[in-house]
């Protein structure tokens, strides 16, 4: 009986750290948020402003001028950090999530048909393992949408010579020691995630790569969260890098 006790207050201890811990991690994302967006506001207007300048020195150039080729690399650079302004915004204020039933399965193949042309493009083989019939669930398709696009170009990233993409979905059903879930597990054999930085890797700002904002996958994890759900990352066995997203599932939840 005592040493019932002990592990069961071990285990309370455990729960209060792990809610002491959300709690801090909530309050940093709220203070970077507030940051992020007023950086975010000082920085878009005066960015669109110097774009709409260049496409006018543009179009006042002749066909063949050297200084056209000038132009369209700061386009491109403008470009580049008006995606990140957007990302920092994404994060400063994600959306309310705007809930219907979603068949994951369906959501997972409108994903690789419109990344289709990005797989093909770095010699990507893809492979769906999708559990028939697993259950709808109540979800904002367009945020989680989002939030397997992010994994998914991570993954094209870590692959530019070619590679395997993997998405397999899978169900457990409730039982009385735990609730049911639906998982996502989206795995790649590029170049991996240190073990070091498998903890810091939803961390805002956090990149390993020289132009990521490090803002991706912490919007992801944020989308994630917001459905009830949790992100978790892993290195393969072989090579790679593979994430698992699950899901509560709510029993009964079924489309009308």
């Amino acid at each position: 009986f005592n040493s019932l006790l002990s592990k069961l207050e071990r285990a309370r201890r455990r729960v209060e750290r792990y809610h002491y811990e959300q709690m801090k991690r909530a309050d940093r994302l709220a203070s970077i948020g507030e940051m992020a967006a007023g950086i975010a506001h000082e920085i878009k207007n005066p960015l669109a402003g110097v774009a709409g300048v260049i496409q006018v020195l543009k179009k006042d150039l002749p066909q063949g001028d050297q200084m056209r080729a000038v132009l369209d690399e700061v386009l491109s650079q403008i470009e580049r950090m008006d995606k990140a302004v957007r990302n920092l915004l994404s994060f400063a204020r994600p959306p309310e999530p705007k809930m219907s039933l979603v068949d994951l399965n369906e959501l997972i193949g409108k994903l690789f048909d419109f990344l289709a042309p990005q797989f093909a493009k770095y010699s990507i083989v893809t492979e769906r393992k999708l559990e028939a019939g697993i259950p709808w669930l109540s979800l904002d398709p367009d945020l989680v949408q989002q939030a397997f696009l992010n994994i998914a170009l991570n993954a094209i990233q870590a692959m530019p010579e070619g590679g395997r993409f993997t998405v397999e979905t899978r169900s457990e059903e409730s039982d009385e020691e735990a609730p049911g879930l639906v998982q996502v597990i989206l795995t790649d054999t590029g170049t991996g995630v240190y073990s070091e930085n498998t903890n810091r890797i939803f961390s805002p700002f956090f990149t390993t790569r020289q132009q990521g904002t490090g803002l991706g996958l912490s919007i992801t994890q944020r989308i994630i969260e917001q459905h009830g759900g949790e992100i978790s990352v892993s290195n393969p066995a072989a090579k790679g890098a593979s994430f698992t997203v699950s899901f509560p599932c709510p029993e009964n939840e079924a489309p009308e």
